[in-house]
């Protein structure tokens, strides 16, 4: 008894399955207009809302934003355009102008143009979320139409320009870098490191041999005739940070403005040395940076900025 009671769960669950996946391949309604996707990269992206204009453009094959041309997050970028060119029309809910409902006015919508060159691949307002599905209400230019589309844009198109640019301040890989150094109140942290020898038995090994082997770690130690060695987990609680060190806003401050740094931090990874400037900020919750990384003054938030403030005792072995 109990075990045909498991066999008829289990077809209901099949049933289920089977009329799920049907419905699937059947989520668009018939007489829907096909959006047509490009192979090729698009080169701009427009957004506008509420009055503002947010403009994406390729230069030397990198994305920038803004009047100013700064630096875009590729990623950002591309995940922009890749909602744009696969946007799916499923339905339509109105085959009349009733734009206020659907909160597709020009004064309420995010309208989105994408485009090559002079060619226009996409041009679309984005409206409110449907309560009901996983959808939201569009409009294409030229058409009176109120469409559903799968899927939610709003968190993707209503970035300002300082989310959307590219925030990294350095990008060195921990077990790349060699030497570390911290100023900071005056007293200097110079370390060093200090490379595991490698066997002469594991030397012989080729590459996938010496993954499976558990590399031991270097040491790092202070700088000086003692060679004192180092705290590994305080040391790598620093370099690790740098890969990538990312800010999280931009203040705008002049760079030329900025003297006197509470903490200076140098590093140096394959005979490069890279620097960051840390300074007192307007309150203690971001502290305005310059690094070697970044032609812009970068911000860091108070737990990101802390973790540099280090004094020589700080890294010695507990």
């Amino acid at each position: 008894m109990k075990s045909r009671k498991v066999i008829i769960a289990f077809g209901v669950i099949v049933a289920l399955l089977i009329i799920y996946a049907l419905a699937s391949l059947k989520d668009r309604a018939p007489g829907l207009p096909e959006l047509p996707r490009w192979s090729e990269g698009a080169d701009e992206i427009i957004v506008e809302k509420s009055g503002e204009r947010i403009r994406l453009f390729k230069k030397e094959g990198k994305w920038l934003v803004g009047e100013e041309g700064y630096p875009a997050d590729a990623k950002i970028a591309e995940k922009m355009e890749e909602k744009i060119r696969d946007l799916v029309i499923s339905d339509i809910s109105s085959t009349a102008p009733h734009y206020e409902r659907f909160e597709l006015t020009s004064e309420s919508a995010i309208h989105v143009v994408v485009k090559r060159g002079s060619e226009v691949l996409r041009d679309v307002y984005f409206g409110k979320r449907s309560s009901k599905t996983n959808h939201t209400y569009i409009r294409l230019a030229g058409r009176d139409e109120v469409f559903k589309a799968s899927g939610i844009f709003s968190y993707d198109f209503s970035k300002k320009v300082d989310d959307i640019r590219d925030k990294t301040m350095l990008d060195v890989k921990s077990d790349e870098i060699e030497s570390l150094e911290i100023l900071y109140k005056g007293k200097k942290t110079v370390l060093s490191r200090v490379k595991t020898a490698e066997k002469k038995d594991e030397a012989s090994k080729d590459d996938a041999e010496k993954k499976k082997v558990k590399k031991a770690e270097d040491r790092w130690v202070f700088a000086g005739i003692s060679q004192k060695e180092a705290d590994l987990a305080s040391v790598n609680a620093v370099i690790q940070s740098f890969g990538p060190l990312r800010a999280n806003s931009f203040p705008a401050v002049e760079k030329k403005s900025l003297k006197n740094p509470i903490c200076s931090v140098k590093i140096t990874a394959g005979g490069q040395m890279h620097e960051l400037s840390i300074y007192r900020g307007a309150d203690d919750t971001s502290f305005p940076c310059i690094s070697s990384g970044s032609p812009y003054v970068c911000g860091l938030s108070k737990y990101a900025a802390e973790r540099y403030f280090r004094e020589p005792k700080d890294f010695e072995k507990r």
